[in-house]
């Protein structure tokens, strides 16, 4: 049970972790596996990190992370792992480039890679649903034990050789999400093949970049560079890897559709089910918008937050509900489902909002920029100690408040003319920088080594 004081947690962490240390001197470093877990299961409790507007581990330098820094079976935990045997070996020139895709379960950012290079003469693409594997170590207490107890290299594990086996049949490996999955691949030595992983944002706020060896990968993407400012300040080790700032592969062109002109008072925000996605602050601007002319209306696209989810979650929806069903905003607020055709929908959009308390690259509010949308983007307060939307799009896009980002609103969509200016203004910003046949070249150069 989590404490309701951040004091207390800290104090609940270092009591566990301080258990783990005594039977690790008391009966070996096995024993010490479940006291860690446990002093890890509060430090990175999603209760901290995730139902809320802020986390202790951007806020507090490493003053929240003291406890287990000073903890010797943590220290033991996350010890660096052996460098690689042998260099990658260098891309194949009588066959094809055998590309192996690898993720556990979620395939989001990883599908676009794969249609594209499975559509190359010269590649060959294999996946891998860590899911599929039989009896690998997936929860943190799992992977404490391993990186407690298990040897330098992971081969010799009966779990480890499905792994092994795919590993040694690419030429690259390219795995989506630096968490379980990560810890996992580089607890094996890679043999001759490049590993490349990626950083999304939520793994930052658990326990799983710290497990992960970073020796053992060659090259390590972020898709902002604050999130690269956030993994060195939690992870130092992290460092190690070549770095990589790229965007998420995306065909933008898709989204150049006709809007009408009526769009420039609809703001929209996709994909609202997340209390980090914080869309009272988009209400906000609305309220302040519709103080000023009431034909601004708000679209909330997705899944509603789940009433039944964790307690920070459950009173975010409470809130939002109340706040909209208030006079000034009531009856202007839309909420619609996710669809598969998101073009036609950011047709109605002409503004697109990211109202996020924190992002990693914020693909949706990209995608509604590219259709022509007018972008209003908090200044993503959880960030605000490592950088954040300004390291990603441009400054006047950025806004601190619902005052400010109303006041662009009204500026540009005072009339048709403005706004349709602004849109494609944006439209040309985004695809220039972030469409595929802009970032396509550099995944080829860090996939295929060209």
């Amino acid at each position: 049970l989590l404490p309701p004081d951040p004091g207390d947690v800290t104090a609940a962490v270092a009591a566990c972790a301080a258990e783990a240390d005594a039977a690790l001197a008391r009966s070996g470093p096995a024993a010490a596996a479940g006291p860690l877990a446990g002093a890890a299961a509060l430090a990175f409790h999603r209760t901290l990190h995730f139902d809320g507007t802020t986390s202790p581990l951007v806020n507090s330098s490493n003053a929240f992370m003291q406890p287990l820094l000073d903890s010797a079976a943590w220290v033991r935990a996350t010890r660096p792992q052996p460098p690689r045997l042998q260099p990658p070996a260098a891309g194949p020139t009588d066959r094809p480039h055998r590309l192996l895709l690898v993720t556990l379960k979620n395939w989001k950012f990883l599908e676009p890679v794969a249609a594209h290079y499975s559509g190359r003469s010269d590649v060959e693409v294999h996946r891998l649903d860590l899911a599929d594997l039989p009896g690998l170590p997936l929860s943190p207490l799992q992977q404490l034990r391993l990186r407690l107890t298990g040897p330098d290299d992971a081969r010799s594990l009966p779990w480890a050789r499905p792994l092994a086996e795919a590993v040694d049949g690419a030429d690259t490996v390219f795995l989506d999400w630096l968490q379980r999955g990560a810890v996992l691949l580089t607890a094996l030595d890679p043999g001759r093949a490049r590993v490349v992983v990626r950083l999304h944002s939520f793994e930052a706020f658990t326990v799983f970049p710290h497990l992960v060896g970073y020796d053992r990968v060659d090259d390590l993407v972020v898709v902002g560079p604050h999130l690269g400012r956030l993994l060195n300040h939690l992870v130092p080790d992290a460092a190690a890897p070549r770095r990589h700032v790229l965007a998420n592969l995306a065909d933008l062109h898709r989204f150049e559709r006709p809007k009408p002109d009526d769009a420039r008072f609809t703001l929209g925000v996709v994909g609202y089910g997340v209390v980090a996605k914080d869309p009272l602050w988009a209400v906000e601007t609305l309220a302040v918008l519709r103080a000023q002319d009431r034909r601004y209306r708000l679209l909330l696209v997705g899944d509603d937050l789940d009433p039944a989810g964790p307690a920070g979650a459950a009173g975010y929806r409470r809130r939002l509900e109340e706040r909209l069903a208030a006079p000034d905003v009531a009856g202007a607020v839309e909420r619609v489902p996710f669809t598969p055709d998101v073009p036609d929908l950011l047709r109605r959009v002409g503004v697109v909002v990211s109202s996020s308390v924190r992002e990693s690259f914020h693909l949706g509010l990209v995608e509604g920029a590219a259709s022509g949308a007018v972008p209003v983007v908090r200044d993503w307060p959880l960030f605000s100690a490592v950088g954040g939307p300004r390291d990603l799009f441009p400054g006047d896009w950025v806004t601190p408040e619902p005052a400010a980002a109303a006041a662009r609103v009204l500026a540009l969509t005072a009339d048709v003319a403005t706004w349709r200016a602004a849109g494609a203004a944006a439209a040309t910003w985004v695809r220039d920088r972030y469409d595929a046949r802009t970032t396509q070249p550099r995944y080829d150069d860090l996939l295929l080594g060209r």
